[in-house]
């Protein structure tokens, strides 16, 4: 069995260096629709969603797509991808053609300031190349518009349940510390190298608001994140439209309190 793996420092120093300079459009040969306009990461101890904007509304898929957002860690990664020709998740039910949007969990490899890599996608110059990724995509994929959605993954995956795409290898997978570099995003483009490599083009960093990923139970059921906010939504709503409501009932009591008084 494959143990999950962490990068090593110069993967994270990477990202860091992009960060640094504003990296936007890393990779020239991918469109603008992958800049992202803002996002948001929902963490609690046990799971993690991603929501993120892009520039483009609705995000394109299909053949000739092969692109994705995610949530940098200093280890094991959270992405969501579209793509046609290669068929890398139990989503796709078994048709390598389907584009259908799924999650993974990534851990990728450096291509860039190791002289000694040797690979495809160094020589084309990708920003990493894909180690192992989940075959099981974990949480939930939803595209909205323009905005991905990496709905409720767990932090680990279950014992003995994943198994890695690329070697169908049983192998358990653990997100990295999501505070290194400070909750950022990340937009990418894939592109195929030599056979069995998967190139990884980093278009756009963001840096990302944090909030928590609260969960409320009701009747005895864990509500989704969506519902949660809604109905904690409509709660803080109808606190506000108690607030005159109450004044007008502590008005009237002290009316009827005076006017007993003075009758008295």
């Amino acid at each position: 069995m494959k143990k999950a793996r962490t990068f090593g420092l110069s993967f994270t120093a990477l990202f860091v260096s992009l960060l640094a300079v504003g990296a936007t459009t890393v990779y020239a040969g991918l469109p603008d629709y992958l800049t992202i306009l803002s996002s948001t990461i929902f963490e609690n101890p046990t799971e993690v969603s991603v929501k993120i904007n892009v520039l483009t509304d609705p995000i394109p898929t299909g053949p000739g797509f092969a692109h994705g957002t995610g949530a940098l860690t200093d280890g094991t990664l959270i992405v969501t991808t579209t793509h046609a020709g290669v068929l890398d998740s139990q989503t796709q039910g078994g048709d390598a053609n389907n584009p259908i949007p799924h999650n993974h969990y990534v851990n990728l490899e450096n291509t860039v300031d190791d002289p000694t890599f040797g690979s495809d996608c160094s020589d084309r110059g990708a920003t990493a190349r894909v180690e192992s990724l989940s075959f099981e995509s974990p949480g939930i994929a939803m595209w909205q518009a323009n905005m991905y959605k990496i709905w409720e993954v767990p932090k680990a995956s279950p014992p003995g349940l994943y198994h890695d795409a690329l070697t169908t290898d049983q192998q358990d997978f653990v997100l990295g510390d999501l505070a290194v570099p400070g909750y950022q995003t990340v937009s990418f483009g894939l592109s195929l190298g030599a056979p069995g490599e998967v190139c990884v083009f980093v278009v756009h960093t963001n840096k990302a608001t944090l909030e928590d990923l609260i969960k409320v139970v009701v009747g005895g059921q864990l509500l989704s994140i969506d519902s949660a906010a809604l109905l904690l939504a409509g709660l803080q709503s109808s606190a506000i439209w108690m607030v005159p409501a109450m004044a007008g009932i502590a008005g009237a009591g002290v009316y009827f309190v005076r006017a007993k008084m003075n009758k008295n």
